[in-house]
């Protein structure tokens, strides 16, 4: 992780990374905490609305991070412990789960004489929270999975390396191919110029030609994703439970495909540092700024940020929800190609770098 190491508003990082362990009660650290990151005005200190606006760079590192530099985040959340584990802020809450699988047994409890509220209702014992939860015996898998981050026919169009990769598939895949491999591992077992240790490996090729091929197709396959992940940058969120049920859209965003730019317009409200989708929107933001919109189309992101749909906007304007769409594409078009300029501007970087 790197260190912020810079000085604002005439303090460090270091400055605000004090703990005083002998105070107990939640009332005294949070005082103590207050003091501790305000400012002389006794509002929160300049130095974090700086660092974030000015100093602070979300946008993914080469090793796919959201950011790298992520230490002044870490003080907030040490501070936020040294305030939850003071001594008389410890719970002493006792819930106790139920678990329901028919409702109509659920509603005949309720209405017995040995009802219990759920949901922050007590119940006989007034220390026990009673929660009643419902259990999906029709699916009973987890409802998250990942999208994974495939190649598409832009792509395939787009990147020469890509589409080099995708004429070997093709012809691997092809009856010519499978026969071509074939023949040629026949031929070279039959030379007997094949070292020992190559020979087996020859056989299994000449009798499992295509079992061998869709091997090595799906090797060919992730290179094309990993050369996507170079070129285009995508954002994919790290350690997410994997399992079948809906999939998550926002699992992985690519700024260069107009779909899922018009996608996230709707979440333009959700601009927060400190989840997932508020860091996607906030670069989103970024590339906002840097694209050159019509007045009108400046207009409708604006009422996007305050929380409007498209049907409100659309009254809003007076026109109809089929044109507020139409601007949502435009927008989302000129934001793709926004963000395709800034990645070759970078690769153009990286090339005079290396040269």
């Amino acid at each position: 992780m790197k260190q912020f190491k810079g000085e604002i508003g005439g303090k460090k990082l270091t400055d605000f990374n004090q703990f005083d362990n002998s105070l107990t009660k939640f009332q005294e650290r949070l005082e103590f905490v207050t003091n501790n990151i305000n400012g002389e005005d006794g509002f929160l200190h300049s130095f974090f609305a700086e660092y974030l606006n000015q100093y602070y760079d979300v946008s993914p590192s080469q090793d796919g991070y959201l950011a790298e530099e992520t230490s002044v985040f870490k003080l907030l959340e040490r501070l936020g412990t040294f305030l939850i584990e003071a001594p008389d802020s410890k719970s002493h809450r006792k819930v106790e789960y139920r678990f329901w699988v028919d409702e109509r047994e659920y509603n005949k409890y309720k209405e017995s004489d040995n009802k219990c509220e759920s949901s922050m209702s007590n119940g006989e014992d007034n220390n026990v929270e009673i929660i009643d939860m419902f259990v999906d015996k029709k699916n009973e898998k987890n409802q998250k999975i990942v999208r994974n981050l495939s190649v598409n026919a832009k792509d395939i169009k787009e990147i020469k390396e890509i589409r080099s990769l995708q004429d070997a598939i093709d012809y691997l895949k092809s009856p010519k191919g499978i026969k071509d491999l074939k023949e040629h591992a026949q031929k070279l077992l039959e030379s007997g110029a094949v070292e020992d240790e190559a020979v087996n490996r020859l056989k299994y090729i000449a009798k499992n030609t295509e079992r061998y091929i869709n091997s090595y197709v799906k090797e060919l396959r992730e290179s094309q994703v990993l050369i996507k992940k170079a070129i285009k940058r995508p954002i994919e969120f790290k350690n997410i439970l994997k399992d079948e049920g809906v999939p998550n859209k926002l699992d992985v965003v690519d700024f260069m495909e107009k779909k899922e730019v018009e996608k996230l317009l709707e979440f333009l409200p959700n601009e927060d540092l400190m989840t997932d989708i508020g860091i996607i929107i906030y670069d989103l933001g970024q590339l906002l700024k840097a694209t050159k919109l019509s007045s009108r189309e400046e207009e409708i992101i604006q009422m996007l940020r305050e929380g409007l749909k498209q049907s409100e906007i659309a009254e809003e304007l007076g026109i109809l929800k089929q044109n507020v769409k139409t601007y949502m594409k435009r927008i989302a078009e000129k934001v793709s190609k926004t963000y395709e300029k800034q990645v070759e501007s970078y690769r153009d970087k990286m090339r005079q770098k290396k040269n």
